[in-house]
């Protein structure tokens, strides 16, 4: 509630998920990284990539007035092929005036088929701790028979 929160969700679909989009619109950093993926792990990491660059610029309330290959994310950790396991970091380039120690990012997959993430602008606060819980659509109370006997 106190910090400035952008979320994405994406269904993986190949037909969104292309190289010429990624070429279009990704940073040099994140097209060498998926240069290493071919087919369903390629598409993971395109979509890894696509929900972060949205929470970043909906958590800066800038939409796409901000150019999405003016900033890139790494990832960091010791398993290269396991998304949930890497750490994410940002990056800008010269023409994006940032600090990418005032960011935080959480990603997890809540389907086989979506890929999640969040961005908040922590400022000066240490790590925050981001929880997913599992909500489902909301279940209504049976109807219970009308008592018309009395």
């Amino acid at each position: 509630r106190e910090y400035p929160l952008g979320v994405d969700v994406e269904k993986i679909d190949a037909r969104r998920g292309s190289r010429g989009i990624a070429e279009r619109y990704f940073a040099a950093p994140e097209l060498d990284h998926l240069k290493g993926f071919d087919g369903e792990e390629y598409l993971r990491w395109f979509f890894r990539i696509w929900t972060l660059k949205e929470t970043y610029i909906k958590a800066r309330g800038l939409g796409l007035t901000l150019p999405l290959n003016d900033f890139f994310f790494s990832f960091h950790g010791s398993d290269p092929g396991r998304l949930e396991s890497r750490e994410i970091e940002i990056g800008f380039t010269e023409n994006l005036d940032d600090d990418p120690d005032r960011w935080q990012f959480e990603g997890l997959s809540p389907t086989p088929d979506h890929y999640l993430s969040v961005a908040i602008e922590r400022g000066a606060n240490p790590d925050l701790k981001i929880e997913a819980r599992d909500a489902g659509p909301f279940l209504c109370e049976a109807a219970k028979p009308s008592d018309r006997s009395r």
